[in-house]
């Protein structure tokens, strides 16, 4: 029922966009995102089937293109980003082409009569629709966020470990030989120094072209002009094609019989007789298709959060993964790919005007049509350019884990993250991420000696503060209490505890019967430590709280954690000193020592808001008027008062002294500290004009718990322990009074609000 319902929508949706203006835009967008895609899928295509499968890269164009076709398509079908483009990402394409590789090896000692052919592309067929059957169950089984609480270190260090990858595949297609420790004597001999120098030139001319203007556009050029240049200096070397390609500056020679074409292609795994099974099911394999199948989870996390800052929106990532999941299968099935999705495809195709469901799949249109073109062409393309492409796509890849997130991480955690990565580098990729696997359980280990001080993390709106207010302002805000949502984040932050918060402030939106949110308190004060990818949701929720034109607002965090957070985009304002200079529309967070001072200025701003009658200020005389019978009781309570005047910073008493009275706050701010171990004042609480404090002391007839510290210059009154003494005996009536409003008072207090926060 609910598929069907579905299916309406999407014909009518689809049907809709084939009105002129719509489908225009569709067209155009799908049509350059599909443009743009043709050169990277190339060179991932030459990573895929490089040395010794070299003879069936034709096989791999086809396989890239059409399975990117089938991918684009599915997804754009079924995402809930509508005009979502899929694409294979350069590291699933080096764990299929590892796994290619792999099974060719151990058909090296296959027995006679093994299709070499069908094995391998089974091979690429059965990891593709592995990886996608788990992105399925896991989007089924709806425990996709728990892809958000796997550590950054692991998550950087295998996906540098295989940007190193794919810069090796690249080495090996401009050269045709592999990169390894004992042939580099080979590489640094003629013609082979000389084809991946000018591949690593190449790639890194693109590279730094791509900086100063679009990078599809850059690659796509770069490569029609670095192809240009090349047969420009046979011609201008008097070197014939043919003597070029004998000594190994062009691609192939290529296979040419029909077991090798789209037949092959198609429905890879419906020839499973003719697979060597003793090939494909390997340890080694094994533990690639595991990787694969993360990698592609992960892929799809990191988009789906890439589009939800773009967009302000909270996508659910189980439907996503189910897209993603059947977007595999299918690949894998029709042609052995797979693919996931692509955020910055997704995104520039928005730019280009691409907001429907067409964009995706007339990208993959022209894709398809690419395919049945390219294999002919295939043996005039240079080795260097190809190669190049390769390696300017690990090196992109390399240049984002090890050097654009080193100012942004922890400290321990890029060495984590490093050390991954040299596992990998070192030891290859199965061994390698075993090591990283083990450097992770250690290095979690380690945090777990924390344990004891670990507590779950509290969610919702804060009803009261530590700052207490006089009776009518403390109705007005518990009406209001509902416009400030505070999260207190405890122990070890996972990048999805993080997420949390953004899902309940989406929830909290979503919520029909509550009052409008205005101010969001994310507060750190309780956490021991956070994973370097949790601020990537912290700049979420500062971009999400721009565009409802909420306050963001983070307290308790350590100047460490304001390091990490102002390194990764986050706009972080000292609210205690310039609050008032601050653009209500800029994206900015405000930073507060501790969830207290936060709440009590949410509150502040909630009554400066409310009509003047509502927060208006009663002197002292003016509440006793309305609290005693008469107005002659109230003059002659007055009487027994003590006027006291303090300027900003005195200290009222300080803790471990006697308690000598209680007293009325009529102007200014008090504040009771108390001294931490670490040498910092914790306040306890803050009192505003029109409140009594003391009383507690004073009735218990117990010494000062406390400092108390004027914040600003105050005016106040004191009822000492021998004027109520007195006042008991001259004036009994008058007496009770007094006992009946200081206990209606209290009464009225939120209850223990200090334990409380």
């Amino acid at each position: 029922m609910a598929i069907g319902k579905y299916g309406a929508r999407l014909c009518a949706s689809l049907v809709a966009e084939l009105r002129p203006p719509q489908l225009l835009a569709s067209t155009i967008a799908g049509g350059l995102s599909g443009l743009a895609a043709i050169v990277p899928a190339l060179a991932l295509a030459a990573d895929l089937f490089g040395g010794p499968l070299e003879p069936l890269l034709p096989l791999g164009v086809l396989l890239v293109f059409f399975s990117t076709a089938i991918a684009r398509t599915a997804i754009a079908l079924g995402s809930q980003w509508a005009g979502a483009i899929a694409v294979v990402r350069p590291e699933q394409v080096v764990l299929l082409g590892a796994v290619a590789s792999a099974t060719y090896r151990q058909l090296s000692v296959a027995p006679e009569g093994a299709d070499a052919v069908s094995t391998v592309a089974g091979a690429i067929a059965l990891a593709s629709v592995a990886s996608g059957a788990v992105a399925l169950a896991v989007g089924l089984g709806k425990v996709g966020s728990l892809a958000r609480y796997v550590p950054s270190p692991p998550i950087g260090g295998l996906f540098a470990g295989l940007g190193w990858l794919l810069v090796r595949a690249g080495v090996l297609v401009a050269t045709g030989l592999p990169l390894r420790w004992d042939g580099l004597g080979e590489l640094l001999q003629a013609p082979a120094i000389w084809q991946w120098l000018t591949a690593l030139l190449f790639a890194l001319a693109v590279l730094e072209s791509s900086r100063f203007r679009h990078r599809k556009l850059a690659i796509g050029l770069g490569a029609l002009i670095g192809t240009g240049l090349f047969y420009l200096l046979l011609l201008l070397l008097q070197v014939p094609v043919s003597e070029a390609r004998a000594v190994g500056w062009l691609l192939g020679p290529f296979a040419t019989d029909d077991a090798n074409g789209v037949g092959t292609l198609l429905l890879p795994l419906s020839r499973w007789q003719r697979f060597n099974w003793e090939a494909l099911a390997t340890p080694e394999n094994a533990i690639l298709v595991l990787a694969l199948a993360g990698i592609s989870v992960l892929a799809v996390a990191i988009a789906l959060d890439e589009l939800n800052l773009a967009a302000g929106r909270d996508l659910d990532l189980d439907v996503e993964l189910r897209v993603a999941g059947c977007a595999s299968l299918l690949a894998g099935l029709g042609t052995g790919g797979t693919g996931v999705h692509g955020a910055d495809e997704s995104l520039e195709a928005r730019q280009y005007g691409g907001r429907g469901r067409l964009t995706g799949i007339l990208s993959g249109l022209v894709l398809a049509i690419a395919a049945t073109q390219l294999p002919s062409i295939l043996s005039v393309c240079p080795r260097p350019i190809v190669g190049g492409l390769s390696i300017l796509l690990g090196i992109e890849i390399l240049e984002h884990w090890l050097i654009a997130t080193r100012a942004r991480l922890l400290p321990g955690d890029y060495a984590l993250q490093l050390a991954i990565a040299l596992a990998i580098v070192v030891f290859g990729f199965p061994t390698g991420a075993a090591l990283g696997l083990v450097m992770t359980v250690v290095a979690s280990a380690a945090r777990a000696r924390h344990r004891d001080r670990l507590e779950a993390q509290q969610f919702g709106p804060s009803d009261a503060s530590v700052v207490l207010r006089p009776p009518h302002q403390r109705t007005l805000l518990r009406t209001r209490a509902d416009c400030i949502y505070a999260a207190e984040l405890r122990g070890y932050l996972f990048p999805g505890t993080v997420y949390a918060v953004l899902e309940h402030l989406y929830e909290r939106e979503r919520a029909p019967d509550r009052e409008p949110l205005a101010y969001a308190i994310v507060d750190f004060r309780a956490a021991i430590e956070f994973d370097s990818a949790a601020v990537r949701y912290c700049r979420e929720l500062q971009h999400l709280a721009a565009r409802r034109n909420w306050t963001a607002i983070v307290s308790g965090l350590s100047p460490a954690g304001q390091y990490i957070l102002r390194k990764n985009g986050c706009h972080l304002v000292d609210a205690v000193e310039t609050v008032g200079a601050v653009d209500a529309e800029s994206e900015a967070m405000l930073l507060f020592p501790d969830l207290a001072q936060a709440v009590g200025w949410c509150e502040n701003e909630l009554l400066m808001a409310a009509p003047p009658q509502e927060r208006r200020f009663l002197p002292l005389a003016e509440q006793l008027k309305q609290r005693f019978a008469d107005d002659d009781n109230a003059m002659r309570f007055m009487g027994y008062l003590e006027p006291m005047r303090l300027t900003a910073g005195d200290r009222l008493f300080r803790r471990g002294e006697e308690t000598t009275g209680l007293y009325f706050l009529e102007t200014g701010r008090i504040s009771l500290q108390v001294a931490e171990a670490d040498d910092r004042w914790r306040i306890v609480c803050v009192y505003e004009p029109g409140t009594l404090f003391g009383a507690n002391d004073l009735y218990r007839a117990q010494s000062h718990s406390t400092d108390a510290v004027a914040e600003r210059d105050s005016r106040l009154y004191r009822l000492t322990m021998r004027a109520l003494s007195r006042m008991e005996a001259l004036d009994p009536e008058l007496a009770l009074t007094c006992h009946r409003f200081v206990l209606s008072w209290a009464v009225a207090l939120p209850s223990d609000p200090p334990t409380r926060l």
